[in-house]
C-alpha cells in the first residue's frame, strides 16, 4: 500500500473515532503489580511519565525519584481533568504511591479495592472525617500506611473517596 493511501486510511480511522466519540482509556492502577518493581517495569505498565522529579532534600529517600503519570479519564463526567497518579521510587524501587481514582466512592475499602488491595479483613487504625488509614499487611504486602482520603481533603462523609496514598514498608 503506497503512502497516499496509508494516510488516507489513517485519517479516515481517527475521524471515525472522533465522531464515534470514543475516549482514551484508562490505565487501571494495581499497587500489587507495581510494589518494589523499577522504574522501566513501572513505565511500561503506566506509560510514559508526564514528570520526573529527583527526591532532593529528603536523606532517607536518597537516592530515589517521584515519576508523575496520566492515568487516563476519570468516570465522572463533570471532572474538569483527567486521573494522575505518582510513584516515588527509593535505590530504584517503587515504595509510594499516590493515586487519583477513576471515581469516588463511599467506602474506604472499596476505594483500596479500585487500586488492587483488598482491606476486607484489615482493620483501620484511624478513622477521621477526611480519612480512612491502615498500616501492616494488605494484599500480601506489608505497608507503613495506607490512606484513603476525600478530594482535596474534604469531608469523606460529603465527597466519599477519591484518592489513595500507599507507603510500603521497606
Amino acid at each position: 500500500m503506497n503512502r497516499v493511501w496509508m494516510r488516507a486510511l489513517l485519517v479516515g480511522c481517527s475521524l471515525i473515532a472522533v465522531a464515534c466519540g470514543s475516549k482514551p482509556t484508562a490505565r487501571s492502577f494495581d499497587i500489587t503489580q507495581l510494589a518494589f518493581k523499577d522504574a522501566s517495569t513501572v513505565d511500561s505498565i503506566l506509560g510514559k511519565p508526564t514528570r520526573i522529579l529527583p527526591t532532593l532534600g529528603m536523606p532517607d529517600e536518597m537516592p530515589g525519584e517521584v515519576r508523575e503519570y496520566d492515568l487516563g479519564p476519570r468516570e465522572d463526567p463533570t471532572a474538569k481533568s483527567g486521573r494522575r497518579g505518582a510513584v516515588r521510587f527509593y535505590k530504584n524501587r517503587a515504595v509510594y504511591f499516590e493515586i487519583e481514582l477513576p471515581r469516588t466512592v463511599k467506602d474506604p475499602r472499596e476505594a483500596l479495592k479500585e487500586v488492587g488491595l483488598d482491606a476486607s479483613n484489615a482493620g483501620a487504625y484511624i478513622e477521621v472525617p477526611t480519612a480512612t488509614r491502615w498500616r501492616g499487611e494488605i494484599g500480601g504486602l506489608i505497608f507503613k500506611d495506607v490512606s484513603a482520603v476525600g478530594a482535596n481533603g474534604g469531608r469523606v462523609s460529603n465527597v466519599g473517596y477519591s484518592q489513595v496514598f500507599a507507603a510500603l514498608a521497606k
